[in-house]
C-alpha cells in the first residue's frame, strides 16, 4: 500500500521492480494521475489506484450510473484542450452542474440565499465524482451511497477499472 503524492509512488514502483518485487501494489487517490503512469514507465504496470472515475471512461461498465457524464466530459475535454482530462477536470465540472441545477430551481434567481435554498431543497444528479444528492442534511452531495470511488488498474500503459 502506498499512500503518497507524485512522484513518491513512481519511485516505490521502479524500485519495487529493480528488485523483483512481484505483488499487487495499491496507490491511494494521490497517485491517480497519468503522471504516474508516464513517470514510472513499465513499472507501473498492474499497479492499483483508487481513484474517480475520469482516468478510465472507456473501460466503464455499460450499466456504471456515470458512464454517460463521464465520457462526455473526457471526450469533450480532449477534443478542447487535445490533453486526456485529469481527475481534477471533473470537481469545477460536477460543481458547475450543481450551481446550473441550483439557478433552475430557484427560478434564475441569482443570489446566495435563494441558490443555498434551492440546494439545501433536494438537488440530485449523476456528475464525473459520484450520484450527488444534495439535501438539508448533506450539503457535500456524496455520501456512502454514491459510488464515487473506483479501483483502476494499469494495464498497457493506460488506467482501467479494475475487475
Amino acid at each position: 500500500m502506498i499512500w503518497s503524492v507524485n512522484p513518491g509512488p513512481t519511485i516505490i514502483l521502479r524500485n519495487a521492480t529493480a528488485i523483483g518485487f512481484n505483488k499487487p501494489i495499491f496507490n491511494s487517490y494521490g497517485a491517480a494521475s497519468n503522471q504516474l503512469i508516464q513517470q514510472a514507465g513499465a513499472a507501473a504496470e498492474k499497479t492499483y489506484v483508487s481513484s474517480m472515475r475520469l482516468l478510465a471512461p472507456d473501460s466503464l461498465p455499460a450499466d456504471d450510473p456515470m458512464r454517460e457524464v463521464v465520457t462526455r466530459l473526457a471526450k469533450d475535454y480532449k477534443e478542447r484542450f487535445k490533453a486526456d482530462a485529469t481527475t481534477f477536470v471533473a470537481h469545477p465540472y460536477d460543481a458547475m452542474v450543481l450551481v446550473e441545477k441550483a439557478v433552475q430551481k430557484a427560478g434564475g434567481k441569482v443570489d446566495r440565499e435563494e441558490i443555498a435554498k434551492a440546494i439545501r431543497s433536494g438537488i440530485s444528479f449523476p456528475g464525473a465524482n459520484g450520484l450527488f444528492r444534495f439535501t438539508e442534511q448533506n450539503h457535500n452531495g456524496l455520501d456512502g451511497s454514491s459510488q464515487s470511488m473506483v479501483m483502476l488498474q494499469v494495464q498497457g500503459g493506460r488506467f482501467t477499472v479494475a475487475k
